[in-house]
């Protein structure tokens, strides 16, 4: 139910807290996450709940969580990882189908 974002480089320490956080109860439907995608600075979750959310890969700069930029309801469970190509995003659902979003 939690998205975090660690330091890249680590923190020199052997558990490091998060850099920022974001809920994907509200945003991305709720539902186990799957691997995100990282393009041009936003980070992409698809759940199995039926939900892609965007997040802003530098964070919020709050302490609570991360607001999404955007979601959308897949209308179906999504069956991988959302996947960033041709500056487009891609999603696979359970139905069959294969969503794609462009820049808006």
């Amino acid at each position: 139910g939690r998205l975090v974002a660690l330091a890249a480089g680590g923190c020199g320490a052997a558990t490091c807290a998060p850099v920022w956080s974001a809920s994907t109860a509200g945003a991305a439907g709720g539902g186990r996450g799957l691997q995100p995608a990282v393009a041009g600075g936003v980070v992409y979750l698809a759940t199995d709940a039926g939900a892609v959310a965007a997040f802003d890969a530098d964070g919020c700069g709050a302490t609570g969580p991360c607001p999404a930029l955007w979601s959308d309801d897949l209308g179906a469970a999504a069956t991988g990882p959302p996947a960033v190509s041709g500056g487009r995003l891609y999603v696979g659902t359970a139905s069959g189908d294969l969503v794609a979003y462009a820049p808006g």
